[in-house]
């Protein structure tokens, strides 16, 4: 009797996601996921809605923030910010954040 061969999940679900091209999207759902959680460790944010990530366009990040002081917090701690959204991706997803100050 023959052993079966089986393919891990983490190797098989790219080539899915490739295959059906939805790649670029289910990556760009990840980072905007992990926002909060970088937001809040770097930003040191009292509230995480502050801040909210809305989508990732051409490896740009935009975020809704609530005050213009937010935004120019957000820009001097971008490299640190980009830094960390990057690091479990073996690419860099995100190479600009942009902010848009909520009306």
């Amino acid at each position: 009797m023959s052993e079966a061969s089986f393919t891990r999940l983490g190797d098989l679900l790219p080539r899915v996601l490739e295959h059906f091209n939805v790649a670029k999207t289910v990556s760009a759902a990840q980072v905007v996921t992990r926002w909060p959680t970088v937001a809040q460790t770097i930003l040191k944010l009292k509230d995480p809605t502050q801040a909210k990530a809305c989508h990732v366009k051409n490896g740009v990040l935009a975020i809704e923030v609530t005050s213009s002081a937010l935004a120019q917090a957000i820009q001097l701690a971008k490299r640190d910010l980009l830094r960390e959204l990057n690091s479990v991706y073996d690419s860099p997803r995100v190479k600009e954040i942009r902010c848009v100050q909520r009306g």
